[in-house]
């Protein structure tokens, strides 16, 4: 694997995707929603998860990664509308958040001059 795999940051896992912004830009990307916004767009990018890779299926994992009492192990995921409408705004802020803090990065100016 070349170094540039090992500095990705992908947005699968949000928390993970949290601390190595935190790391790699030194900001926390959280800070620009509120508490319960950050767990609504977690339990919402969890839940994309099983979607896309367990068929729907709540997994051993989801019950501990978010907290959603309507999961049962082994049984379909619920997905509404009114649980993806906001996300949908969280998102967008989140993104406008990364864009500001890397695009003002010392880091990243650093890393551009040198290519």
């Amino acid at each position: 694997m070349s170094s540039q795999g090992q500095d990705e940051i992908r947005f699968q896992n949000l928390q993970a995707a949290r601390r190595k912004v935190q790391e790699r830009f030194g900001f926390d990307p959280s800070a620009s929603v509120e508490a319960t916004e950050w767990e609504a767009v977690c339990c919402a990018f969890q839940k994309r998860h099983l979607l896309a890779h367990k068929m729907g299926v709540v997994d051993e994992d989801y019950p501990e990664k978010v907290n959603d009492p309507r999961a049962v192990v082994g049984r379909k995921v619920t997905l509404t509308a009114e649980e993806v409408s906001p996300v949908i705004g969280i998102v967008e802020r989140l993104g406008r958040c990364l864009y500001e803090g890397i695009h003002g990065s010392p880091r990243m100016a650093n890393r551009e001059g040198s290519e």
